[in-house]
């Protein structure tokens, strides 16, 4: 007979499938490797260790050291007189702003992959691996596909109820002129009538979710939108695709059947 519970240490096939961490899919060192790190270190100097613990080059993108505060809108003014204080911005928003070098505030004691995990997601950062090169970055780039109709659509719906009448014409024994002698029409209708443009609606939608330096490119043509984004927001962003594309993919199922009765 077999056992009510059955622990199985590794990877199994389950009755439905199941995510599994990213490390999971990578070397066996991303799994096998701990590493022990102090608080209170910056990501340079993580980046040194982690280096020399895994055996690979781990290459910091140059945007993980723009400030946090960068990534919020900023307002002109406060709500009482509009002076409240500007957050500082980055290069290209129109002041220069000083690199920082964040600081991961939380001792470390764990596999190799879980702490690239957990330090990256307090950081705000993303991590990857190239096959060759460990990876950090604060900006993703990810591609969607819009399940939508591209262009505007026209909708129009009607239906009229009346009446429409002539008493006839008449004309003369010539045939050069002609009148009619009389009409009546009453015809009364209702509907709706309206137009939208669904990729244009989800692309305004896909703005209000990127950060301040966040950019967004909609291929109307081939439904393919590109973002390159921090971490965060692109997960904001594939979420409600996700939920605008099941919507527009919603089927429904119409059975027919057709009688053919005999008076016979």
């Amino acid at each position: 007979s077999m056992p009510l519970v059955e622990h199985v240490p590794t990877a199994f096939l389950g009755d439905r499938p199941v995510p599994v961490a990213y490390e999971a899919t990578l070397p066996a060192v991303f799994r096998e490797k701990s590493v022990t790190l102090p608080a209170n270190l910056p990501l340079s100097k993580i980046a040194t260790m982690l280096s020399d613990a895994a055996g690979y080059p781990v290459h910091l993108s140059p945007d993980v050291f723009i400030p946090r505060d960068a990534l919020i809108e900023t307002t002109s003014g406060s709500a009482n007189g509009g002076n409240g204080a500007a957050r500082p911005s980055v290069p290209g928003l129109g002041q220069a702003a000083t690199n920082v070098d964040p600081i991961y505030r939380q001792p470390g004691n764990a596999k190799l992959g879980q702490y690239l995990h957990s330090m990256t997601e307090d950081l705000g950062l993303a991590w990857s691996f190239d096959g060759a090169t460990i990876n950090i970055s604060r900006f993703v780039t990810r591609t969607f596909q819009i399940a939508a109709i591209p262009g505007t659509v026209n909708v129009k719906s009607s239906m009229s109820k009346g009446t429409d009448t002539s008493t006839g014409s008449q004309s003369t024994a010539n045939g050069t002129t002609s009148a009619n002698t009389g009409s009546f029409s009453a015809v009364t209708s209702t509907g709706r009538d309206g137009k939208f443009d669904q990729i244009d609606l989800i692309t305004k939608e896909l703005e209000s979710l990127k950060s301040p330096l966040g950019k967004i490119t909609v291929n109307p043509q081939s439904r393919l939108v590109m973002v390159r984004d921090t971490k965060e927001a692109v997960d904001r962003m594939s979420e409600v695709l996700t939920r605008e594309n099941a919507i527009s993919t919603r089927q429904v199922s119409v059975r027919v059947r057709t009688l053919q009765i005999a008076l016979n």
